[in-house]
């Protein structure tokens, strides 16, 4: 087996379980690449870099992926844990737009 580092790419990787999952990748010797809307948000975490991706929009994906093979010829392995949510009681919370729910979450 090559020796060569693997490459992933964790969508959401800014907070909550992307974050968790890019920190247990880098533990496990991945070179990770985390995704959020604004990278430059996105608190710093060893062993992993951040690039902007809006998994809603087609042509931020498309760039994503172009600058990931790009700089390291491939994707080895994809998270796709980004999605959108509302918290609060359900008769007040806004709904979201369609398009972002459906692309995002409901359907794959």
């Amino acid at each position: 087996m090559s020796k060569e580092r693997r490459i992933a790419l964790v969508t959401g990787a800014s907070s909550g379980i992307g974050r968790s999952v890019a920190e247990a990748l880098v533990h496990a010797g991945f070179t990770v690449i985390g995704t959020s809307r604004d990278a430059s948000r996105a608190r710093t975490l060893s062993g992993a870099s951040f690039i902007d991706l809006d998994v809603t929009d087609d042509d931020s994906v498309r760039r994503a992926v172009a600058a990931v093979t790009r700089q390291h010829g491939r994707i080895d392995l994809l998270v796709n844990n980004a999605g959108i949510g509302s918290a609060g009681a359900a008769r007040r919370a806004q709904r979201p737009r369609p398009s972002r729910c459906s692309t995002s979450t409901c359907s794959a």
